[in-house]
């Protein structure tokens, strides 16, 4: 079955960071079965991969794969009866292990026993090692028979032995002839020098002669026996000179250089480069570069002057083709997806409106770039791989392009810019907050510049890297012959002329709605409620849709500015509904114009100011329980002492009204607020009360006044 990579049986797949092959041994549909090529005295190792896979890594460029090259022939007739009979033997080998384990051979990289190898092995009287060394050759060489004459030829002169030290003669007698057991020694000095970044050859040579070339020597004083570990003499060890010479011929640049920084780095700084970074950039617009610096200065408040804020960070784009700075921001947010709209927002923005914030002025044509890039080329920071970045760029149409880690190369322009900020400004803020990596920097005590200092800093050198002259720009043939001088400007305006303008920002209202923060709200009876805060918009569809909602909630999806949440965008019918806060919920519009890491700042005051209660709560309540439970306890225990009795329900109007003008009289206004005036206490006698006399006969009465009469009852009390 083909494949769109002509991919086959024979074929390398170059792994490019660790340059290691593998040999295509087998094809079946879109797997492919692999052996990786090294020394066939090592071990078998079969990989299988995968036509997505392998098509994943093409494009990442991680692989490469390089054609089959049969090109060595053989006539059987001619060869010799010696070399015939070992070239049969050996395929009769590879026919039997393929019978056996093929076509795929995973069961020959196992560890389980191979009773063919070991069938073979007696039937020619050979070792099982070379048995599996003709196959692995076999194997390796991607199936081709000429793999499988015997290998006669003369022998490396790197195998040779020696009786004397090669090369010019020593002034002194030291060194000893290069012999076999010597290379096995030095090749465990090369593992130990690329073991790590800190074995340097000195270091290597004293291991060496510490485990190789010491003997042990036995002294017996008088007072015991002394055991010391001596180093033989120099004609019987190797120099260093000898040892590194060995090491070099047989470690490869490549190697030593891996191992004494990493991989890393030796791609990001030794790597061959095959083009310049305007490979593949179709003109102004196409390709920016992104990325975030935190500056070498320490600021201040602007608010308070006396408090220090650290650094600043700055956000810039590159315009790769003309080297024209598109977008620039200054914040306090670093790897995070605000800082990426922070910068992002200036494409959109009115630079002049912009500069006049900090006292500039802007003339017409130095830094109107209101664009939308084809493509944003940045590091692979958090904010860039987040899924609202990607969100923003997909809604934007614009492709997200991440280097490799620790590739700074790959995004050179937007980093030499950051060099050339630093080298205008430092001499200037030396001694009033600069950074540097001195014990006696004392940055923080001499800040003196604020946010808006560096951002007339940065515009500043935004506008004259604009206008001026790049030495080193790779200019063409038409650029000279048109006079274009290779300023960023210049070319900006020439490779519109030539490529055509790049995507202009028209709706800013779609622009300002892709760059808004995703969240989801929900539609209630109270409106649109977001994270305890609630909105409302004069729109007749969200109208509808409140009154459909009555008790329940809706799901609705909204963007949100994190530097204002004061209003909530959605889409409904098209069209763009923008809903700010109630004003009429207690609490609610203060937040108008407010952060949102303002607001949780506030959300988490307020949960702290709740939690502070908590345990006094928890006490209220059980104390609450407490009193109640005793209240019906004794309720209890005098309904248990009470008489049961079957006219317990009957006469219960009657009961309750009884009931009723009881409590009310107990219940006064005047015992309610003590207001009732208490009547005088009447003094009372122990003894038993004098029985009245009969009243005398009305015709013997007398008429008398009234405090006669009271005086005369007094009298008889």
């Amino acid at each position: 079955m083909s494949n769109p990579f002509n991919l086959k049986v024979g074929s390398i797949i170059h792994e490019m960071e660790s340059n290691i092959d593998h040999r295509v041994i087998y094809e079946n549909g879109d797997c492919f079965i692999t052996i990786l090529m090294h020394s066939p005295k090592s071990k078998v190792i079969i990989n299988e991969w995968y036509s997505e896979m392998i098509r994943n890594l093409l494009e990442n460029r991680e692989i490469v794969i390089h054609e089959p090259k049969y090109d060595k022939v053989f006539d059987e007739d001619t060869l010799s009866s010696k070399e015939k009979e070992l070239y049969l033997r050996n395929k009769d080998i590879v026919d039997m292990v393929r019978k056996a384990y093929g076509p795929c051979y995973f069961e020959l990289a196992s560890r389980k026993e191979k009773p063919c190898i070991k069938e073979l092995s007696k039937k020619y009287k050979i070792t099982t090692r070379t048995v599996l060394y003709i196959v692995k050759s076999y194997l390796m060489s991607g199936l081709d028979p000429y793999s499988l004459l015997p290998k006669a030829g003369k022998k490396s002169k790197g195998k040779m032995n020696y009786e004397k030290k090669t090369g010019r003669p020593p002034m002194f007698e030291a060194g000893m002839p290069l012999t076999n057991e010597l290379r096995e020694i030095f090749d465990d000095c090369c593992k130990h020098y690329l073991s790590g970044r800190e074995k340097s050859y000195s270091t290597t040579y004293d291991w060496m002669l510490t485990k190789y070339f010491t003997v042990r020597v036995e002294m017996q004083p008088e007072n015991g026996v002394i055991i010391r570990q001596k180093l033989l003499p120099i004609d019987q060890r190797p120099t260093q000179n000898q040892m590194e010479t060995y090491i070099r011929k047989n470690t490869s640049t490549k190697e030593r250089s891996i191992c004494k920084t990493s991989k890393r780095e030796y791609r990001n700084n030794e790597r061959m480069l095959r083009a310049d970074n305007l490979c593949n950039v179709q003109g102004p617009g196409d390709l920016f570069e992104m990325d975030e610096v935190e500056m070498d200065v320490s600021i201040v408040s602007e608010a308070d002057q006396t408090k220090v804020i650290g650094r600043p960070i700055v956000h810039a784009m590159v315009d790769v083709y003309s080297r024209m700075i598109a977008a620039v921001s200054v914040s306090l947010e670093n790897n995070s997806v605000l800082g990426f709209t922070n910068c992002l927002l200036n494409l959109g923005e009115d630079n002049k409106q912009l500069c006049r914030r900090f006292g500039l002025e802007l003339n017409d044509g130095l830094w109107d770039i209101n664009v939308l890039p084809n493509r944003i080329r940045s590091d692979r920071g958090s904010e860039y791989r987040s899924k609202e970045v990607k969100r923003i760029c997909n809604e934007l149409d614009i492709t997200l392009e991440l280097v490799p880690p620790a590739m700074g190369s790959l995004k050179g322009q937007v980093e030499q810019l950051f060099h050339q900020y630093h080298s205008v400004q430092n001499d200037l803020i030396e001694g009033r907050g600069l950074i540097t990596k001195r014990h006696d920097s004392n940055h923080h005590k001499t800040a003196i510049l604020t946010l808006g200092d560096i951002w007339v800093f940065v515009i500043n050198q935004t506008i004259a890297h604009n206008m001026m002259t790049m030495a080193e720009y790779p200019m063409t043939r038409d650029m000279v012959y048109k006079s274009v001088h290779p300023i960023p400007l210049e070319i900006w305006d020439y490779g519109c002329r030539k490529f055509g303008a790049p995507r202009p920002i028209t709706n800013l209202d779609q622009f300002e709605y892709s760059i808004r923060r995703e969240v989801s709200a929900r539609i209630t009876r109270k409106g649109i409620e977001w994270n305890g805060l609630f909105y409302i918009a004069n729109d007749p569809w969200l109208a509808e849709q409140i009154t459909m909602a009555k008790g329940n909630s809706v799901p609705l999806k909204c963007r949100l500015d994190e530097r204002n949440v004061g209003s909530l965008w959605f889409i409904a019918g098209n069209r763009l509904v923008k809903a700010g806060l109630n004003q009429n919920r207690a609490g609610n519009f203060e937040f108008n114009g407010k952060s949102l890491r303002a607001y949780e700042e506030f959300k988490a005051k307020k949960k702290e100011l709740i939690k502070e209660k908590a345990q006094e709560d928890q006490e209220i309540r059980c104390a609450r329980r407490m009193g109640m439970e005793a209240t019906m306890n004794d309720a209890v225990r005098i309904a248990n002492n009470t008489v049961p009795s079957d006219s317990k329900t009957k006469n219960i109007r009657k009961n309750r009204k009884e009931e009723s003008i009881t409590f009310m009289e107990s219940n006064t206004i005047g015992s309610r607020l003590n207001t009732e005036e208490t009547p005088p206490m009447i003094p009372m006698n122990d003894t038993e009360p004098e029985v009245l006399a009969e009243p005398e006969s009305q015709n013997n009465s007398e008429i008398v006044s009234f405090d006669e009469a009271l005086a005369k009852i007094m009298e008889k009390m």
